[in-house]
């Protein structure tokens, strides 16, 4: 297994668990869902349904690139390995800016609560 690969795929997994972290804060700072898949978190929170889903989702996603991977280099096929591998970065660089968006709303939110607040 190439290492950048597993890595990728890790990574993937990681970014998605800080993505649902930041997000519950955020949302429990008074921000708001913007993602018009869970745009129902702004009217019931994030329940554990949510986060099952949301963890079983990334995890499959996780090992099908994984799988495909591995499948491409059995095959011999260096364009199938060159699309998993492009897709995991694209997927990866996708999850960094929603992170980065996040935590850039959660420093507006906290000022603003402290504002308010105190």
């Amino acid at each position: 297994m190439n290492s950048r690969i597993l890595f990728l795929s890790l990574n993937f997994v990681y970014l998605n668990l800080l993505d649902l972290l930041t997000t519950i804060v955020l949302l429990s700072l008074g921000g708001r869902e913007t993602n018009v898949l869970f745009l129902h978190f702004n009217e019931t929170g994030v329940g554990v349904t949510d986060v099952i889903i949301k963890l079983s989702l990334t995890l499959f996603l996780s090992v099908v690139s994984l799988l495909l991977y591995l499948r491409a280099q059995k095959e011999t096929s260096k364009l199938a390995v060159y699309l998993v591998y492009g897709l995991l970065i694209v997927m990866n660089i996708f999850y960094i800016l929603v992170v980065v968006n996040n935590l850039v709303m959660l420093n507006f939110q906290i000022q603003e609560f402290r504002r308010v607040y105190g």
